[in-house]
């Protein structure tokens, strides 16, 4: 599962603890936790690898900077 989190930048830069829930126990009633419409398979997308975002690192004189994009 993906779960989306923002920070703001004192928090990027230092760092942060943060709690979250996540409930696992929910299974999808149309594919039954296959991830794929009845009467198909689930495939890995080559681009995010099923990660569902897109990640560049780039590099600078200041370091290294990873951004990351939804999926298209």
């Amino acid at each position: 599962a993906m779960i989306r989190l923002e920070i703001d930048l004192n928090e990027a830069a230092f760092g942060t603890t943060k709690e979250i829930q996540v409930d696992t126990a929910i299974i999808c009633s149309t594919c039954n936790g296959e991830g794929a419409a009845p009467g198909t398979s689930a495939q890995t997308c080559d681009m995010c690898r099923g990660r569902g975002e897109v990640s560049q690192v780039t590099r600078s004189f200041l370091g290294q900077v990873m951004t990351s994009r939804p999926c298209p």
